[in-house]
């Protein structure tokens, strides 16, 4: 009798679970990005000149808008898969929603394209379950990013930086895990 069969076959079929599992998309998407913020609303401060001390206000944009819902579904997904995201053996994913609240800069340019300051955001977030349409867990995360010498990175960068962290607040909370459970979502782990 021949055990190599019967083990050859177990790994092969650990593999081909994790590479499937792999594959799967996280059993939450965020598939709603909102801003509470009005067009032209003071958001940042932008600060040049030598020593700094020339000042523009800045105010919410559509473009900022724009930025802020490509942004952060990429950062979410990303911080729930880094976070070990669950994932649906079958039925429709759990849905998230934000709702950017708050978003504040304040940069310095620096000459030559580079630049200096932060960028702190609020994010409100909802879960909602995709059966009953219910939400079933809600937050409010923070974010920053500082660069605190002059370099030459986007600004983009800085703001994506700010909503990663967020987002990640989100992803680490006890009570976020605690949803999906109370939902009753069935579901396997991801593989690292």
């Amino acid at each position: 009798m021949s055990y190599a069969r019967p083990s050859l076959m177990l790994v092969a079929g650990s593999l081909l679970l994790g590479t499937v599992a792999a594959q799967a998309e996280p059993s939450v998407q965020l598939s709603d990005v909102r801003s509470a913020l009005a067009e032209g609303e003071h958001v940042g401060t932008l600060r040049s000149g030598a020593d700094c001390g020339t000042v523009a206000d800045r105010g919410w944009s559509e473009l900022m808008q724009q930025r802020v819902a490509s942004e952060l579904p990429a950062v979410f997904r990303d911080e729930v898969s880094k976070a070990g995201g669950l994932l649906l053996v079958d039925g429709a994913p759990l849905r998230a929603q934000a709702v950017l609240s708050k978003l504040d800069y304040q940069v310095c340019q620096a000459g030559a394209g580079t630049w200096q300051g932060s960028f702190a955001v609020q994010v409100s977030w909802e879960l909602v379950s995709s059966a009953s349409g219910q939400v079933v867990y809600q937050a409010s995360t923070e974010g920053a990013f500082t660069q605190s010498a002059a370099q030459r990175l986007p600004a983009a960068h800085a703001l994506r930086e700010a909503l990663a962290a967020a987002a990640h607040g989100l992803v680490t909370d006890q009570r976020f895990a605690a949803a999906f459970q109370a939902a009753d979502v069935p579901r396997v782990a991801l593989a690292r």
